[in-house]
């Protein structure tokens, strides 16, 4: 059973802690106006940046004491690797300081929701897919901790807090109070000290190593999955030393003992993540998400599974990114019409024997698959293609045109003249001979009168007048075509014209 969350009363610090109140300016820019929450060595405040009209959250060090000077070294610690950090799932790190008063603070951003702790005291009830997404976005968060150099030593659901955006809910990576570099010189918690919540520790932690690392967080996540599936953490009791013991000297009961009904990848994720030696661990934070996808792309029967075939789990580790991961599930068939419904025929047309039945029928479960064999075969595969009807007409005439003209350009016109369709040569000179003129023939002419004598064409050719009296009116007359010329040759025609 989770201990409720410690109310602040604003009069119950330490006796010789300095205590702050609404309206208090804190580092000449931010001034508070209420408590959020309380824990044993911080309160966190709501304030607002007097400059930039921002909310943000400010916490404070609650430590006196002979450790106050140790703790305050951490609580900066903390702020100043927490800063450096810019992914979607840490928790922004705007500001840090020693307030007015004394007492180290760091400024972060104002989140707006509840952490995964209350989400299983009040509800609603996190599904067994919805955790998994958590813990996967939150894994994403981890390694870029992980790759800062930061181990964050206090991995739990109190730590793990949900933000609810358009895109729906995903979680935020807090509180760096007991995280250090892995590592890295100038450490501040003595060897041997153990620091961090005992439930989740690892065994290595417990023990008090100093040589701590990534596979330390690894093994709180493990403890996550194991509490959200099961209801309860793997290690428990009401003195911490005992729960220290247990984590260091024994094995944790299997999942399978409270949840047969899991998947079998989900009970080998969680017994990964929480073997005694961390080489026997997930690698680091990175391969350990890539497996919690892997379970949810494979686990059709989870409790919770949305119907859509788009997980939003996997995000990149650079800050703001992130990918969709889409599942190999077919998608949702529509549902079929209510039995007894039928499409009524359009108005004006009487149903006959033999129409078509247009009453949507109930579509089984198995056209859920989907199978290419009820697909219609695409084009050029071997679906004949419907050609048009003026196909055939064009290229008959393409290939006539081009007989055509191979036709003329070799000797064409002699073959019309030997089959008698045009006339020859000798024909064309009979006819020029004769007077006949052919469309496209030129005529040969012999002018029996010099060209300069003859009238021009606006001259008129009537009569002149006879003794000043004018002439009859010119008559037209129809004057029949010449007879054929006799045959003679036409040296023979000139000499009785000059005789």
């Amino acid at each position: 059973m989770r201990a409720p969350p410690m109310a602040y009363t604003g009069s119950a610090h330490p006796e010789g802690s300095i205590v702050i109140s609404p309206g208090t300016i804190v580092g000449h820019k931010y001034r508070l106006d209420a408590p959020i929450g309380q824990g044993g060595m911080a309160t966190v405040w709501r304030a607002v940046h007097t400059t930039l009209d921002r909310p943000v959250a400010v916490k404070f060090l609650e430590a006196v004491g002979a450790q106050s000077q140790q703790l305050a070294a951490r609580f900066l610690r903390e702020a100043k690797l927490a800063a450096g950090l810019r992914h979607r799932h840490v928790v922004d790190i705007l500001d840090f300081g020693v307030a007015e008063t004394g007492q180290p603070f760091m400024v972060m951003e104002l989140l707006e929701g509840q952490s995964l702790a209350d989400r299983y005291e009040d509800g609603p009830p996190v599904s067994d897919w919805e955790l998994m997404e958590i813990v996967a976005m939150t894994l994403s968060g981890l390694a870029a901790v992980h790759d800062a150099g930061i181990v964050h030593r206090d991995v739990k659901p109190e730590n793990v807090f949900l933000v609810e955006d358009a895109d729906g809910i995903y979680p935020k990576l807090l509180d760096f109070g007991v995280s250090r570099g892995f590592g890295a010189e100038g450490r501040v918690t003595r060897t041997g000290a153990v620091v961090g919540t005992p439930q989740y520790m690892s065994p290595e932690q417990a023990r008090g190593k100093k040589d701590l690392d990534h596979r330390s967080d690894l093994w709180a996540v493990g403890v996550m999955l194991y509490e959200g599936f099961a209801g309860e953490v793997p290690f428990d009791s009401e003195n911490p030393g005992d729960v220290l013991i247990s984590v260091a000297t024994e094995e944790p009961a299997p999942l399978s003992q409270a949840r047969p009904d899991l998947p079998e990848p989900v009970l080998a994720l969680v017994h990964r993540a929480l073997q005694k030696d961390p080489e026997a661990r997930f690698g680091d934070a990175r391969q350990m998400r890539e497996m919690v996808l892997r379970v949810l792309e494979g686990a059709d029967e989870m409790n919770g599974r949305p119907p859509s075939t788009v997980i939003r789990t996997s995000y990149a580790s650079g800050a703001g990114t992130g990918k969709i991961r889409a599942l190999s599930a077919p998608p949702a068939m529509p549902p079929p019409m209510p039995p007894g419904t039928e499409a009524s025929p359009p108005p004006g047309m009487d149903e006959t024997p033999g129409e078509l039945d247009l009453s949507a029928p109930a579509i089984p479960s198995e056209a859920a698959e989907l199978s290419t064999e009820k697909l219609p075969p695409p084009r050029g595969a071997g679906a004949p293609r419907k050609r048009s009807p003026w196909m055939a007409p064009l290229v008959g005439l393409a290939v006539l045109g081009l007989a055509a003209g191979a036709f003329f350009a070799f000797d064409g016109m002699g073959a019309l003249e030997r089959a008698g369709l045009v006339p020859g040569e000798s024909a064309r000179a009979d006819s020029g001979a004769s007077g006949e003129v052919r469309p496209g023939e030129a005529v040969a002419t012999i002018a029996r009168t010099p060209p300069e004598e003859l009238p021009p064409e606006d001259v008129s050719l009537e009569p002149p007048p006879a003794d000043g009296e004018p002439a009859p009116e010119a008559e037209t007359v129809d004057v029949p075509s010449p007879p054929d010329p006799p045959d003679q040759a036409p040296e023979e025609a000139l000499a009785e014209d000059a005789e």
